[in-house]
C-alpha cells in the first residue's frame, strides 16, 4: 500500500518570524517528505503589498538554494470589517527589518487569488486522497473568507462537505490561552487583527484544529546559543543562511528588550507553529478544549476564550481544538539548523 502524498499550504503575514517558517517550510520539504503547494498571503504585520514583495523575497532565497519553491497567491488587504494592523515596531518598516533586500522580480504572483488558490488545493487534495496541512501564521481573513463562499462542491462548515473536507488538518499559530496578550491585554495579535474572521474559523470549521498558542510560544522560546549558532554567525555558505541572518539581525536580540521578545531565547512563533506542523514528533502534549473568540467586549475583543474543562456551567460545549501545551524543543532547534544548512535529512 503506497502512503497518502503529504501537502502544505501556508497563509502569512510575511514579517520576520514568517520568513523564517516560510524558509523552514520551504527547506525542510525533500527531508521531510511532504510538498509545499502554496502561500497565501495577508495583511498584518506590514502591509499586504508588503507582505507580498517579502514572500517573494523568501521564495528567491530558496530558489537560490536549490530548494523547491511553489505559488504566491496575493490575499485579504485587511480584516472583514475593514480592519487594520500593524506590527512594524518589532518586524520593520518593511516587514522585514528593513535589511534593503532587493525585490526579486524574477519572482512573480500567481494570477488567481488566495481563496481562489487555497479553495482549489484543498478539492484537489479531496481528489487525490493527498493530506493537505493548512497552517495559518497570520490573521484568519483569507481562511473566513474561503470558509464563507465555499467552492465547486460547497461548503459551509469544514470537515466533511465541499472542499473543507480536502483538508487533513488545520494549524493555526493564533490565540492564548492564559488571556496574557501581546496586541491588548487579553488578545494575542493574529486574532486580533481580524476578530471576526478569527470567531468565524473557531465557530464554524468542523475538521481537526490544532493550536499553536502565542502563551506556548512564549515559554518555547529558541535558546540564544542555538539561534545565534544557526543564523547569526559569522558566515553563511547557503543564501537562506545570509536571508535570514540579515532580516534577524536588528530584530531578535539577547539583549533585555520587551518589544523585542527577550528572555530567556528568541521567541519565533510561525517557525514552531510550522515545526509542529510537518513534523507530529514535535508536539509532546495536548488538550482538546473547546475554544470561543469573544468578538463584543469593549475589554476583551480578540480574547480567545478557552474551556479547560474546570467550568461546568454549560454542557455540551463540543471540544473543537486541539490545543498544543508542551513541544520537543530539541527537535525543533534542530530543525531550525537543518533550515539553515540545508534541510536534507530528517531527524531521528
Amino acid at each position: 500500500m503506497t502512503s497518502r502524498p503529504k501537502w502544505v499550504w501556508i497563509d502569512s503575514d510575511a514579517g520576520v518570524d514568517d520568513a523564517v517558517a516560510l524558509c523552514a517550510a520551504l527547506k525542510l520539504q525533500k527531508g521531510w517528505g511532504y510538498e509545499m503547494k502554496g502561500v497565501s498571503t495577508s495583511f498584518g504585520n506590514t502591509s499586504a503589498d508588503n507582505v507580498n514583495v517579502n514572500v517573494r523575497k523568501v521564495m528567491a532565497s530558496c530558489l537560490k538554494d536549490g530548494s523547491g519553491g511553489c505559488p504566491i497567491f496575493a490575499g485579504a488587504q485587511g480584516g472583514l470589517r475593514g480592519e487594520t494592523a500593524d506590527a512594524s515596531y518589532f518586524h520593520g518598516k518593511d516587514g522585514l527589518g528593513d535589511a534593503g533586500l532587493d525585490d526579486p522580480v524574477e519572482v512573480t504572483l500567481d494570477g488567481r487569488g488566495a481563496v481562489e488558490g487555497l479553495v482549489g488545493v484543498a478539492e484537489d487534495a479531496k481528489r487525490e486522497g493527498a493530506e493537505l496541512i493548512v497552517v495559518t501564521i497570520g490573521p484568519l481573513t483569507n481562511l473566513a473568507e474561503a470558509m464563507m463562499r465555499g467552492g465547486r462542491g460547497g461548503g459551509g462548515g469544514g470537515g466533511g462537505g465541499g472542499w473543507m473536507g480536502g483538508v487533513a488538518n488545520l494549524v493555526v499559530m493564533g490565540g492564548c490561552g492564559n488571556a496574557h496578550g501581546n496586541a491588548t491585554r487579553v488578545a494575542e495579535f493574529n486574532v486580533k487583527a481580524d476578530v471576526t474572521a478569527a470567531a468565524h474559523v473557531f465557530e464554524h470549521w468542523r475538521g481537526e484544529m490544532t493550536v499553536v498558542s502565542w502563551d506556548l510560544c512564549c515559554g518555547n522560546p529558541i535558546p540564544w546559543r542555538s539561534f545565534h549558532e544557526a543564523v547569526s554567525k559569522e558566515l553563511h555558505e547557503g543564501e537562506v543562511g545570509k536571508f535570514l541572518k540579515a532580516i534577524c539581525r536588528d530584530i531578535y536580540s539577547s539583549e533585555k528588550d520587551a518589544d523585542k521578545r527577550s528572555g530567556e531565547g528568541a521567541v519565533i512563533c510561525d517557525f514552531l507553529a510550522v515545526a509542529v506542523a510537518i513534523d507530529r514528533a514535535v508536539v509532546r502534549k495536548w488538550e482538546m478544549v473547546n475554544v470561543e473568540v469573544e468578538t463584543g467586549g469593549s475589554i476583551t475583543e480578540g480574547m480567545t476564550v478557552v474551556d479547560w474543562g474546570c467550568y461546568d456551567g454549560v454542557k455540551g460545549r463540543e471540544k473543537n481544538v486541539e490545543w498544543v501545551t508542551a513541544v520537543d524543543m530539541g527537535r525543533v532547534v534542530e530543525m531550525l539548523g537543518m533550515t539553515v544548512k540545508g534541510g536534507g535529512e530528517v531527524c531521528d
